[in-house]
């Protein structure tokens, strides 16, 4: 029984996902950079420091469902963005739950 709080998620920035690894499965949240032209879009875009990026998916094992791993892949994934100042597009369910949750926080990193 282990316990959230002693989850390592891995950031996989080659394959755009967020990572938990459980046994032989894992958890993960994949998104994709969006290349729209953001206040700023000019000619470095990509790495950091602005553009937006879809929040496409979250996938959970089903053994390891409602135990809290999502809402560790989607704190982790979110704090990594808005440090990185970049804007969300939450495609994903659970994410748009995780964000109506957390509103306060999240409000002005989040784009439709």
């Amino acid at each position: 029984m282990s316990t959230v709080q002693n989850l390592k998620v891995i950031h996989d920035e080659d394959n755009n996902e967020f990572y938990i690894k459980m046994g032989r499965d894992k958890a993960y949240l994949q998104y994709e950079q969006m290349n729209e032209n953001q206040e700023g879009g000019g000619e470095g875009g990509g790495e950091g420091g602005g553009g937006t990026v879809d929040l496409l998916h979250t996938v959970v094992p089903e053994a390891f469902r409602g135990q809290g791993v999502a809402k560790v892949l989607a704190k982790a994934a979110f704090e990594h963005f808005v440090n990185d100042g970049q804007q969300m597009k939450l495609t994903c369910w659970y994410l748009k739950k995780y964000y109506n949750d957390n509103q306060t926080q999240y409000q002005n990193h989040v784009v439709n």
